[in-house]
């Protein structure tokens, strides 16, 4: 029990005047008044820069799960190298770049009546929210770009 109480009492505090970043499955309704900070990995994709997280899923059918997934459009960099390095993606024939950790802020948006369809074999196939299917519940819109890492 020590330990727990110790490792509480040390562990990092956001510094005063500084945001802590949430993840996409901490996105809660109340955070989309205002700017947010968000972190999770990611890569672009023919509808933008899409952070995705797996152990959330936002729609589980009985054969498929659709993970927690926010669209960042119109990024904005700080670093130029950071830019390059994105302009310079490697693109699968499906047109998802390699995986990218990134911390950006600004304003999220979520479909708060998100529906979606699902085919004959299971499959969830498409929805109303974001996205060329829809199937992505969130969106962020000129996205500020504070840390951009390829992940190896």
């Amino acid at each position: 029990m020590l330990l727990c109480t110790c490792s509480l009492l040390s562990a990092p505090r956001p510094e005063r005047g500084k945001e802590v970043a949430t993840y996409v499955c901490g996105i809660k309704p109340i955070d989309l008044a205002s700017p947010m900070v968000l972190r999770g990995v990611g890569s672009m994709t023919r509808d933008g820069f899409v952070i995705i997280d797996r152990t959330c899923p936002v729609v589980t059918s009985k054969d498929d799960e659709l993970p927690a997934m926010v669209v960042i459009k119109d990024l904005k960099f700080q670093n130029i190298a950071e830019k390059r390095q994105l302009d310079e993606a490697h693109f699968s024939k499906e047109g998802v770049s390699v995986p990218y950790q990134i911390m950006i802020r600004g304003k999220v948006s979520c479909q708060n009546n998100f529906q979606f369809r699902i085919s004959d074999d299971g499959e969830i196939i498409a929805g109303n929210a974001f996205g060329s299917l829809g199937l992505i519940k969130c969106s962020m819109r000129n996205g500020f770009v504070m840390r951009l890492r390829l992940l190896d």
